[in-house]
This record gives structure tokens, C-alpha cells and sequence, in this order.
């Protein structure tokens, strides 16, 4: 699985990206900032090492160079009003290539995600990164990104993947050029709409 890794690498270095991240319930959610922790405390690389406020455990259904219009933006916050979903946390993942790795936890998902991957894909098209098409996606939550095999070793050690239900909560647009972070769907979006009114 190392072309992914390449060109999403590729795509950051010549531009910015946009992505469309499933947010984790909060005991998800610091389950995986503990496991990030662990892999600091162990001198390894980890996401927990970025400071940015945006750096939150997430799983990426799509990664595009473009945001599309508006009304391509209504509709997908439509079909992802239909969270939270069910979904488990599973084995530990270890992905890409060239002595460079992706540590990540795997996420089970149930053909509810499937579907809400698939209508999100077709609305943005042929703009998404091949390896986010349906038929080609990995759910997962990334723990730690440019490990070299020993570091890999070392994490596998000091890790425990437990398997555990979680629930995708909410769904964010995230644009790396602008560094912004702009929540799609969730309760605060479904609470804002309610108090706007019709």
C-alpha cells in the first residue's frame, strides 16, 4: 500500500488538500490520544507531537486538490446528517513503503459507512485521491506517520490495538493550505440549524 502514502504526499507538497474526516466519540477519542502518548513516551514518532488545534483522531473518507461548490457541499452534509454511526476499533494497520511507514488502527465499518462513503465519493467525483475510491478505502485512525521498520517494531511492542465499539459522531472539512477546520455534520451543526430555524 505505498502509492497512497506517495501520492497524498505528493498532492500536499504541490498544493493544499482537502479532506472529509469522521470525528470519534470522546472515549474513542482519547483512547487514541492515550495510544499517541504511549508512542511519545516512547521517544517514537506519533501524531500526538503536532500542537495544532486540528489534530484531533479522525478517520479520512476522502482526500481531493479542490472543495466543490455549494450546493455539492449542501448535499453531502446531508447524507452525513445520518451520523453518528456504529463502527469498531480493530487490529493495529502498518501501511506504506521505501523504509517509510503509516502506523494506524484499523476501523471496522458496516455498509451504513459504506453507503455514506459511497454518495460522498460520487459527489465529489473524479477529484478524489484513488486510493479513498469505494473498493479501494482503509478505514483508519492514524497513530503515527514516517517510521522507519525498527521504530515500527518498537511501536507493535509498546502498543494494544484492544477491539472496541466506538461511534463516528460527527463529519469535518479540513483544508490543509488554510489550515481550517470546519465541522460538516454532528450535534453542534444539527443544534445551530435547530436554534437558526427554518
Amino acid at each position: 500500500m505505498g502509492a497512497p502514502v506517495r501520492s497524498l504526499r505528493k498532492m500536499t507538497e504541490d498544493g493544499g488538500v482537502h479532506h472529509v474526516d469522521l470525528l470519534l466519540d470522546a472515549e474513542a477519542d482519547a483512547a487514541v490520544r492515550a495510544r499517541w502518548q504511549t508512542l511519545t513516551d516512547a521517544g517514537l514518532p506519533s501524531q500526538g507531537r503536532h500542537p495544532s488545534p486540528s489534530n484531533r483522531p479522525h478517520v479520512t473518507m476522502s482526500v481531493t486538490r479542490d472543495w466543490p461548490d455549494d450546493f455539492l457541499v449542501d448535499a453531502a452534509r446531508t447524507r452525513l446528517g445520518a451520523l453518528p454511526l456504529r463502527a469498531r476499533l480493530g487490529p493495529l494497520l502498518v501501511m506504506g513503503s521505501n523504509d517509510r511507514f503509516v502506523l494506524a488502527w484499523a476501523v471496522v465499518v458496516g455498509e451504513d459507512v459504506l453507503e455514506m462513503h459511497r454518495h460522498l465519493l460520487g459527489l465529489l467525483g473524479s477529484s478524489a485521491t484513488p486510493h479513498t475510491a469505494p473498493g479501494h478505502w482503509v478505514p483508519h485512525v492514524t497513530l503515527a506517520r514516517l517510521m522507519d521498520p525498527e521504530q515500527v517494531a518498537s511501536a507493535l511492542r509498546v502498543l494494544a490495538a484492544d477491539e472496541r465499539e466506538v461511534s463516528l459522531v460527527a463529519a469535518r472539512h479540513w483544508d490543509s493550505e488554510a489550515k481550517s477546520d470546519d465541522l460538516l455534520a454532528g450535534p453542534m451543526v444539527s443544534r445551530t440549524r435547530e436554534l437558526a430555524g427554518p
